[in-house]
């Protein structure tokens, strides 16, 4: 039987912790670009994607995109556009 890391952390937490709302990707709350950052790959096809599901659900994944802005924590570090001095 395979041991745990010696962090204690388990390899499938491991992957979702890395899930997070992008502070420089972000058109509204950052989700798509953390999505797109998450899974390496461009922000435009998770938006579209994301656009061309609203229709598709009858809305729900603008109820989960708003789920989502509230529970995914903010990655670390500032945008470019967040700084004092940018203002």
């Amino acid at each position: 039987m395979a041991e745990p890391p010696a962090d204690g952390t388990r390899q499938g937490n491991a992957a979702m912790s890395t899930l997070k709302r992008s502070r420089s990707d972000r058109w509204l709350l950052g989700v798509a670009g953390g999505f797109a950052a998450h899974f390496h790959t461009p922000g435009w096809l998770v938006r579209l994607i994301w656009i061309v599901s609203v229709p598709v659900t009858l809305g729900l994944s603008v109820i989960a995109y708003l789920v989502l802005a509230a529970v995914l924590p903010v990655e670390d570090g500032e945008a470019a556009g967040d700084r004092a001095g940018d203002r």
